[in-house]
């Protein structure tokens, strides 16, 4: 079993909710991102970390920075 942290469990929030707003389902996403939607569904509950790439076309895909997304922490200018 893979243990979830809290960045995981925020990243899985920020995902869902996202993809909901723009009304999109799993398998929508996973097509765009070329990956089962398995896959995509291991990556939104944080039970699988999306690569670099991956986090780049989710991104595109659902029209949010990555940090909105929960891939990059936010930068110490913006928490100031």
């Amino acid at each position: 079993m893979v243990k979830r942290t809290l960045r995981h469990i925020r990243r899985n929030d920020a995902l869902r909710m996202i993809r909901l707003e723009r009304r999109l389902t799993q398998q929508e996403v996973a097509r765009r991102l070329n990956v089962s939607q398995g896959t995509y569904s291991l990556i939104e509950t944080g039970y699988r970390d999306a690569t670099d790439q991956e986090a780049r076309v989710l991104a595109k895909i659902l029209r949010a920075d990555r940090t909105q997304l929960g891939f990059d922490p936010p930068s110490a200018e913006s928490t100031t």
